[in-house]
């Protein structure tokens, strides 16, 4: 260490005081830029960390995003032309909700890959919502012919703006996205447009195998909420608990979901089954969230009420008035208390029904405590309780009408 101060010879400082990093006369290395397909890579990895449930990922995905287009935007105009990866990259990060700057900017100067220019333009189209011209450009372009996670993306896409989302084309393409990008975002993003789809079809098998599919391999994804609720819907719907076959499938569904989600998806087919009077569903659904652990005091007061809705519709009425009356409505959500208060009403409702049929029922001289003799009146006995039942019934019709869940 010829030249060199002992007391510098230690640690890094020895190496820049000695060899002369920081001097002007030996340049400094540094990294080349990532190439944009690298830079758009390292997306797929937190779009991969939010299908598992990393919410940090998801609350700076967009964020990345950006920062992830300014960087293609300060790009040499050298790495565009006559390089496939970086003209896939870009249109897959434009795809995938990214701006559309960069996009433009290469499509307005031709400087994308050839064959790539015309699926750049019809990505641009797709990225500023000019919808029906996103839809001419995709026509003419073959998805299967594009590398495997690229078409995936294009596939997805076509069936977006396709014109007839609810059409087998557009189903077509949703299964095609899925067997070119499996495990990917796009794939768990057909699945979950493809599910609820099939249940409002009425196809219920293929709802069934989709449903399953997408619980099976994105169990932890964050927009798995979304997809719930509309299983809960569909599983109200069609009144899944009114049939071994269907209770089992309900049953399956349960089985795939962590206790969260399973308090989630089971509060979302009580509300929909009661609103639509399936109450052997809604009965179903209450059973098992009554076997899960409590969600905390709001969800158990919430628990009591659709309970006690259940009781009221069915032949359980007391029992279901009691419960009504054991629960804090003080503590509940909006929907909750709504549902409450509808509950209340049907209840006077019918006890003022039932008051006014035992007053008709009498003899009009006849004092309140006297008892109607055996066989007296057993026509107009009958058709008064008849009219009663059918008074009684059109109030639970009302009630139900009156729930906006």
């Amino acid at each position: 260490m010829i030249g060199c101060p002992a007391q510098f010879r230690s640690a890094g400082i020895l190496l820049v005081i000695c060899f002369g990093l920081a001097s002007p006369s030996i340049a400094i290395s540094k990294d080349p830029p990532a190439e944009p397909y690298r830079l758009v890579h390292s997306l797929s990895v937190e779009h991969n960390k939010i299908l598992h449930g990393d919410r940090a990922a998801l609350a700076t995905l967009q964020a990345r995003l950006v920062e992830t287009s300014n960087a293609l935007l300060s790009a040499d105009k050298a790495v565009w032309p006559d390089n496939p990866r970086n003209a896939r990259a870009v249109i897959k990060l434009v795809l995938s909700g990214g701006p559309p700057d960069i996009l433009k900017k290469l499509v307005e100067a031709k400087l994308l890959a050839q064959p790539y220019l015309p699926l750049g333009a019809a990505t641009l189209a797709f990225a500023e919502g000019r919808k029906a011209e996103a839809h001419r450009y995709f026509k003419d372009i073959d998805h299967r012919k594009l590398e495997p996670s690229l078409g995936g993306h294009v596939s997805l896409v076509k069936a977006l703006v396709s014109g007839a989302m609810n059409s087998n084309e557009a189903y077509a393409l949703l299964d095609e996205a899925c067997l070119l990008s499996p495990g990917t975002i796009v794939e768990e993003a057909s699945l979950r447009r493809h599910a609820p789809a099939m249940a409002s079809m009425g196809e219920l098998k293929r709802f069934e195998a989709l449903a399953t599919r997408y619980l099976r391999r994105f169990p932890n994804s964050l927009y798995a909420d979304g997809l719930l609720s509309q299983i809960g819907v569909a599983l109200a719907e069609h009144d899944y608990g009114s049939s071994p076959p269907r209770a089992k499938f309900f049953e399956s569904v349960l089985s795939l979901l962590a206790i969260d989600k399973q308090q989630a998806l089971l509060s979302s087919v009580i509300k929909e089954s009661l609103a639509l009077g399936h109450i052997a569903t809604a009965r179903l659904a209450l059973d098992r969230m009554s076997a899960l652990p409590p969600a905390g005091g709001t969800d158990v007061n919430a628990s009591g009420v659709y309970a006690a809705a259940t009781l009221i519709l069915t032949d359980d009425f007391e029992a279901g008035v009691a419960a009504l009356a054991g629960v804090n409505t003080s503590r509940l959500e909006k929907r909750e208390r709504e549902l409450a208060e509808a509950a209340n009403r049907l209840i006077d409702s019918i006890a003022k029904n039932t008051d006014a049929a035992e007053i008709t029922s009498r003899q009009p001289d006849e004092p309140a405590s006297t008892q109607t003799a055996p066989g007296a009146d057993e026509g107009k006995a009958e058709n008064e309780a008849l009219s009663s039942s059918r008074k009684t019934l059109g109030m639970i019709d009302k009630y139900l009408a009156e729930l906006d869940l």
